[in-house]
């Protein structure tokens, strides 16, 4: 299997060779560029796809692709990247009650019963909860400064969770003297509201920013309402090339899940859920031209309570469960700037995780769980640029008090054949231990934490200035996947999985007012087909009239789509249609958008799971005022 993908390698390789021969002129004169990092500064509000310092593909999102047209969540705007799939049953929230029917994934990998998807925060881990998967749902996208996407495991910096991917989010800092004020207020049916209001400042060495958000909707349907409110705040002082920080954030979720279509009757509280969510760090940063270094302490806790369930045993509804958690941590980063073109990485990770689970079940095998890991894990990395020539190097080694140990190691190399013209391959480790609530329905002793390998090769190329394309190929291969047991519907190590896919994205941009993009990806798991398409894509253009107004066009579509295992279950395939309106203007000085957005125009009620519809058409406009 190994040797049959090497050889399809070489012949990618190969091919892209001999099309690009011709060009091949004068490429070893010029110092290689890290694209995905260089990029980011010289391009705002773009889609930039390309490589971070460890040779595996990044999409970086920037500008209004994060806060214009009334986006709300995260996921909202992850899809802008290939290989993502995404699909949201709520209006405004990734999640509809306990059930939870939301999915998203990266290369086929992700969701419950934990995520791997590893969030970072301005590089802090965000683990929610016993069930260490992410709540998209408190991420709003008001404060983001610029969102990366990393696709495939990613072990060595991130370490363990980190087997899907990883999301690294870069908040709003401010970077000159004076005061900044934003505020977003929006409306749409289904009397669905968003506000938001933040403010930024910088006196002396001190900086400082606030942010408030609130968002509602009474859902498509009966008994889909929810409502969320966020909080965040950042203190900053600078002191020659020293940095200290303290961040914080408070979010609450209350949310209603319809049920299924075909539920005779659906009581108003079953699988509904009540979440709240309490996040905080300290920093201590210091960085000069040769070096950087960061520590960062942080601490996340609170509690999610699903308020009834069914019991199919009493035939009745009782009360649904609780669960509480404490989570601690360290991260030491250190970079070294040894050589020209170099970045040497050493740092150590420390992650607490304690939480305790009370299912209420009103019976002698009422089950309440109280438990608690820690993790450790140095890691060490080297990446050098010499030439048309870079290489990474890396490897991290993980404790934990509960799953034992695990190597990870990743290797890149990338070359320049000619200018903005660069390939390269990628070899990379993720693993991640089953996350403290899956030990509730399963039997402790025998889960193993799961480890996934990546084989990938790519592209990226830029013609004059105008054309992007890049072109990914990738195998993952992983071991003791968790799954529920479809006989006596108990969490197991389900063995090897195997997960192909080719995946592209083509942006052009014409004279900074006309942008059409396109990506797709089409990933085959295997029989592991759980909530997942084969095919998706989303062709997109945008269209500037006098720098004032502006025109988004989306389509977006999925085919060969699946609820559950073994291909049993097809979901019907959709194209939808989404247009975007905003206009830009100056009121008593202040900069002031208008928007307008039109999502599912043609009301395509497609299935996110069997039973469960998505919103179909929504129509919401707002205000955004920058003072």
């Amino acid at each position: 299997m190994k040797k049959n993908l090497v050889f399809i390698l070489f012949l990618f390789l190969f091919f892209i060779f001999i099309s690009s021969y011709a060009q091949f002129v004068g490429a070893g004169g010029e110092e290689n560029k890290d694209i995905g990092k260089i990029y980011v500064e010289e391009q705002k509000e773009q889609i930039i796809n390309g490589l971070n310092s460890n040779i595996q593909t990044t999409t970086t999102l920037l500008g209004d692709i994060i806060n214009a047209n009334g986006k709300v969540i995260l996921p909202e705007i992850l899809k802008y990247s290939s290989g993502i799939y995404f699909e949201k049953s709520g209006i405004i929230g990734f999640a509809a009650g306990g059930a939870a029917p939301s999915v998203l994934k990266i290369r086929g990998l992700g969701e419950l019963p934990n995520s791997g998807i590893l969030i970072l925060i301005d590089e802090r881990p965000q683990y929610m909860g016993i069930w260490r998967h992410p709540l998209f749902d408190t991420l709003a996208l008001d404060s983001f400064e610029s969102v990366e996407i990393i696709k495939g495991p990613s072990g060595v910096e991130l370490g363990n969770q980190a087997v899907a991917g990883a999301i690294k989010i870069k908040t709003q800092k401010i970077k000159n003297e004076g005061f900044k004020i934003k505020l977003n207020t929006a409306f749409g049916n289904y009397y669905t509201q968003d506000y938001f209001c933040g403010t930024m400042g910088k006196i002396s060495n001190f900086d400082l920013a606030f942010s408030a958000g609130y968002r509602e909707t009474d859902g498509a349907r009966p008994n889909s309402d929810s409502y969320h409110q966020n909080y965040t705040g950042h203190l900053g002082y600078e002191l020659g090339e020293w940095y200290f920080d303290v961040n914080g954030n408070y979010s609450y979720i209350r949310a209603f899940n319809p049920g299924p279509t075909y539920a005779i009757s659906w009581d108003r509280e079953q699988e509904a859920l009540q979440t709240l969510q309490r996040a905080g760090d300290v920093r201590v940063k210091y960085e000069n031209n040769d070096t950087k270094f960061q520590i960062i302490t942080y601490t996340d806790s609170g509690h999610n309570n699903f308020l009834k369930t069914y019991n199919k045993f009493l035939g009745k509804l009782i009360d649904g469960s609780y669960n509480r958690y404490q989570n601690y941590g360290l991260r030491l980063l250190n970079e070294w700037y040894i050589f020209p073109g170099n970045i040497t990485k050493i740092g150590f990770d420390w992650q607490y995780f304690g939480g305790y689970f009370d299912n209420r079940v009103p019976t002698a095998a009422r089950k309440i769980e109280e438990r608690y890991e820690n993790d450790y894990a140095p890691y060490i990395s080297f990446s050098q640029d010499i030439g048309i020539f870079g290489i990474y190097l890396g490897t991290r080694y993980g404790i934990n008090n509960k799953w034992g140990q695990e190597i990870t190691p990743q290797f890149g190399l990338k070359v320049e054949l000619v200018k903005d013209f660069i390939m390269h391959i990628n070899l990379s480790k993720g693993y991640k231990t089953p996350a403290m609530g899956t030990v509730i329905w399963a039997t402790y002793d025998e889960l193993k934490p799961e480890n996934f390998w990546q084989y990938e090769l790519g592209l990226k190329n830029k013609f004059f200035e105008i054309l992007d394309y890049d072109l990914t190929i990738y195998q993952i291969e992983g071991n003791n996947l968790l799954q529920t047991d479809p006989v006596d519907k108990k969490l197991k190590n389900t063995g090897f999985i195997l997960i192909r896919g080719i995946e592209t994205g083509i942006e052009t941009k014409i004279l900074d007012k006309f942008i059409i993009g396109f990506n797709t990806s089409y990933t085959d798991p295997g029989d592991k087909t759980a909530r997942f398409a084969y095919l998706t894509g989303k062709v997109y253009t945008d269209i500037s009239f006098f720098n004032d107004f502006s025109i988004k066009i989306e389509t977006e579509f999925a085919r060969d789509r699946f609820d559950d295992n073994e291909r049993q279950l097809k979901l019907e395939e959709y194209t939808i249609l989404n247009t975007y309106f905003n206009y830009k203007t100056t009121i008593y000085n202040i900069d002031t958008n208008f928007y307008l957005d039109i999502e599912n125009m043609f009301d395509r009620k497609y299935q996110i799971k069997t039973g469960y519809p998505n919103s179909g058409f929504l129509l919401k406009s707002g205000i955004l005022i920058n003072i």
